[in-house]
């Protein structure tokens, strides 16, 4: 057997478990992505199982902030099914709160206010992508306790309030539910394209490998 050839069967046999071990995770978090824009929250009464341990503690920080639980809803995930979410709505009626569990830190918290000429921002805690556009998409990250999130949220929505006005009124889980599809029609899959990229570009080079090791197994054959 020649190098050539070793060297091709070694780069099939490294390219094909890279591929193997990568393209499914891939393909899952690109369904997820492509399909945020249209895919819609349900409302979960009923259906909705307890809280975990970290999402109750999140709903009680919350709570001790102001802000009322609205109910729960789902969301169907590629090969995931159903992913279920806490709502609450803050006592001034102009922000809302979504809680989701999470395997990697227990639970993540997202806290939004909407203005009528499709401005958004969000403030994700413990962790989250910092996105700010002159589309209207503003979101922050803020590490540590909610509470420290939510202060941020509000200081951001002041300095937004100069430029735009109040925000939207959001006075049920009927409204959250509405400005949910608004989001995901305008901003849909915004704060998923870090990681969808981090996911989807090794296993693409990792099967153009794979390509490109069958081909030079094929000419070092002749």
């Amino acid at each position: 057997m020649t190098s050539e050839r070793s060297l091709a069967l070694a780069l099939l046999v490294v390219s094909g478990v890279l591929f193997s071990a990568l393209a499914r995770p891939a393909w899952r978090v690109w369904r997820i992505y492509s399909g945020t824009k249209r895919r819609r929250q349900q409302d979960a009464r009923g259906s909705a199982p307890l809280p975990t341990p970290e999402t109750a503690a999140r709903l009680e920080a919350l709570i001790a902030l102001g802000f009322d639980r609205a109910g729960e809803t789902y969301v169907e995930l590629p090969d995931v099914g159903p992913r279920f979410a806490w709502q609450l709505v803050h006592a001034d009626r102009e922000i809302y709160a979504v809680i989701v569990p999470t395997p990697r830190i227990g639970a993540l918290t997202a806290i939004y206010s909407a203005w009528r000429d499709g401005t958004w921002l969000s403030t994700m805690n413990p962790i989250g992508e910092t996105i700010g556009t002159d589309e209207g998409l503003v979101v922050q990250a803020v590490p540590g306790a909610v509470d420290a999130a939510f202060d941020a949220h509000q200081r951001r929505s002041r300095a937004l309030r100069a430029r735009h006005g109040a925000p939207r009124r959001v006075e049920s889980l009927a409204d959250i539910l509405v400005l949910d599809g608004e989001y995901r029609t305008r901003y849909g899959g915004r704060t998923l394209i870090r990681r969808t990229r981090r996911m989807v570009v090794p296993a693409l080079l990792a099967g153009l490998l794979l390509v490109l090791s069958l081909v030079l197994l094929t000419v070092t054959a002749r």
